[in-house]
């Protein structure tokens, strides 16, 4: 009935016998690196995300989770393999989850709401929304009184626009009718400045107390606004960040390594996008991720004021920071060296920003979601190698100028360093 590979034409698939049909499945479950001799037949229950002509399922008990059902749902179409994903018992916040409410398996291989993920989902959501509209309202007082930084929010918000539409052109599907390329365009477009102007407003309201109370917090960010790209303490505070940014991507690899429930992600990502890997496109798309998801640390900084605004004392709120984003970075099924890596990786987030500010944080961000982003392997015979290169080289590129142009005058780069250079040569 069906064929998993692209060269079996319609009438080829009625005639194939089930010994030819089982080899072909068993090929696709050797790339997944699964046994097809160790599943069963069972019925499908996950919609996969396009239209299909037929549906299948595979269970096996895995010996690797407790009493946990390892399943495979696949599905072809026109006799081509077109979805095949591998579902884990602690597989609940997946784009094909069968409902809407999230669902575990329990001991008894039975699958039940996950409370405690509502729970968070509906704290995050009460919070978010009040803080979006208090947000509007001060900026709104802010811009009449004048006490907020016009020209940066500005500045900041045109670059995010800049990355979100890029990001949305890259990841889209495209064709060659005008008409459609020009509909996906204002698609991007219009989702990518609904999602600015938050941050726009976000900004707009948080800067004037983050001046207040943490003013060092926003010097380099301030400088960097004003096109001072070379200047050392700018280049100092990035050079913090990428430091802070590699040491917590080697603490999610440990998390990954020596976690003790199984995690398909941490903090609610991926570790590797697939998407990086599908195509060039996708890989450029990952690379401006990188960098997109940096520029949120702004709603970071936000809800460390606020706490700080609640506590009144920097300790306070760092720790009660650390506690609410442990809280919603983690889920049921999370042991206690997953949640204790995850809170060391929060503790020091609200450390860097306080510490050393707003830039070293998005630089901090940048490097960590470019080295653990990327599929980085020390195999040169992989097939993906030269892909977990960018990420590696996204990181180092940044970590090597920021180093340069801390050395300001002594840098290699610079005119002066040069000139004494030749003069002592010529000493010689």
């Amino acid at each position: 009935e069906i064929s998993i590979v692209p060269y079996l034409s319609g009438s080829e698939i009625e005639n194939i016998d089930p010994e030819t049909l089982e080899a072909l499945w068993l090929k696709a479950f050797t790339w997944a690196g699964l046994d097809f001799s160790e599943f069963t037949i069972d019925q499908s229950e996950w919609t996969p995300p396009w239209s299909v002509d037929k549906r299948y399922a595979w269970v096996q008990l895995d010996p690797s989770a407790e009493n946990g059902v390892l399943r495979v749902e696949a599905a072809t179409a026109a006799g081509k393999l077109c979805y095949f994903q591998v579902i884990r018992p602690w597989s609940t916040r997946q784009w094909t989850l069968p409902t809407r409410s999230p669902q575990v398996t329990d001991k008894q291989d039975r699958r039940t709401t996950n409370y405690g993920e509502l729970a968070q989902d509906a704290f995050f959501f009460l919070l978010g929304g009040p803080l979006l509209v208090i947000s509007l309202v001060l900026a709104v007082r802010n811009l009449k009184a004048g006490t907020t930084d016009e020209d940066g929010a500005l500045k900041y918000a045109g670059f995010m626009l800049i990355l979100d539409v890029l990001l949305g052109l890259f990841e889209a599907h495209h064709n060659a009718s005008p008409g459609l390329e020009m509909t996906t365009f204002l698609s991007c477009l219009i989702n990518a400045v609904g999602r600015t102007v938050r941050f726009w407003i976000y900004y707009l309201a948080l800067e004037p107390f983050v001046r207040r109370i943490w003013p060092k917090v926003l010097v380099s960010w301030n400088r960097l606004l004003q096109g001072r790209f070379t200047d050392p303490h700018v280049a100092q505070e990035i050079l913090y960040g990428c430091v802070g940014g590699a040491l917590v991507a080697n603490l999610v690899a440990l998390a990954v390594l020596f976690n003790d429930a199984p995690v398909d992600s941490i903090m609610g990502r991926r570790l590797c996008d697939p998407l990086i890997l599908a195509s060039s496109p996708g890989t450029i798309a990952g690379a401006i991720r990188a960098f997109y998801g940096a520029m949120p640390s702004v709603f970071t900084m936000l809800v460390i004021i606020i706490f700080r605004l609640l506590t009144r004392n920097n300790i306070a709120a760092v720790i009660t920071f650390t506690a609410y984003m442990t809280y919603i970075s983690t889920g049921s099924t999370d042991g206690f060296i997953t949640v204790g890596f995850i809170t060391l990786i929060e503790l020091l987030t609200a450390l860097v920003l306080i510490r050393f500010g707003l830039l070293s944080l998005i630089a901090f961000n940048v490097v960590r979601a470019a080295i653990t982003s990327f599929p980085i392997t020390l195999n040169v015979n992989e097939w993906f190698f030269s892909t977990g290169l960018l990420g590696i080289f996204i990181a180092s590129i940044i970590a090597l100028l920021a180093f340069l142009f801390t050395l300001g005058d002594k840098s290699p780069r610079s005119e002066e360093h040069t000139s004494e250079l030749q003069s002592r040569q010529y000493l010689v």
